[in-house]
């Protein structure tokens, strides 16, 4: 994961991520996120969305 945020929206918590690729994504979910929803009893996300990065910024 290169970047992480989140926020409210009405009654949802809204996470944007940007990550080196999709693939990592998934194992993400797959073998830590997901296990840790799940002892947590917590819902997996409802809705993902993935947008390509159409360019970038630094601050330094």
């Amino acid at each position: 994961m290169l970047s992480h945020v989140a926020g409210e929206s009405g009654d949802k918590l809204v996470v944007v991520e940007v990550w080196k690729s999709k693939a990592d994504q998934e194992e993400f979910m797959k073998s830590q996120l997901g296990p840790a929803f799940e002892k947590a009893n917590v819902s997996q996300p409802t809705r993902v969305e993935w947008f390509r990065q159409a360019g970038e910024m630094h601050r330094h």
